[in-house]
């Protein structure tokens, strides 16, 4: 969606995406970049606009015997995960506030991109968390693939 808006909005505009990087901010501040999305922190010297809020669901692979709808915090933590690293070797929007608490997930597999690691998981015993938008775009092909959506 936000393409398409900009895309009508802006139809010559020349769009280049990265991955995020920790000297982004960096970047923004000396005209380097133009504009970054992140779900990080944003530094007082720069202006910044919310533009979506996310939530996350667990995404289980077929050979993970745990059937649940909804997991304890217990439950979701003692469940080997796939991460799908976006800073500092964290998947930093359940990473951080799973800190917080004082807690870490099982990591049993580390992987840069939520679709491929959508793909990785299916047929495993691994859940993975992502934001429920992916999920439910994933979510036709999934039941193809061996996976369940929780």
């Amino acid at each position: 969606m936000l393409l398409q808006r900009i895309r009508k909005a802006a139809p010559d505009a020349r769009l280049e995406v990265s991955a995020w990087r920790t000297q982004a901010y960096e970047d923004v501040a000396a005209g380097r970049i133009d504009v970054a999305l992140s779900a990080e922190a944003v530094p007082p010297t720069l202006e910044y606009e919310l533009i979506f809020n996310l939530d996350f669901v667990c995404l289980v692979g077929s050979a993970q015997p745990v059937r649940t709808r909804r997991f304890t915090l217990k439950q979701y933590l003692q469940l080997p995960h796939a991460l799908v690293e976006t800073l500092d070797g964290q998947q930093t929007m359940v990473d951080r506030p799973l800190a917080q608490l004082g807690v870490k997930r099982r990591v049993a597999l580390r992987i840069p991109f939520f679709i491929p690691a959508i793909f990785a998981i299916a047929r495993t015993d691994l859940i993975l968390t992502v934001p429920r938008k992916l999920a439910k775009i994933a979510a036709d092909g999934w039941s193809a693939r061996g996976g369940t959506a929780s």
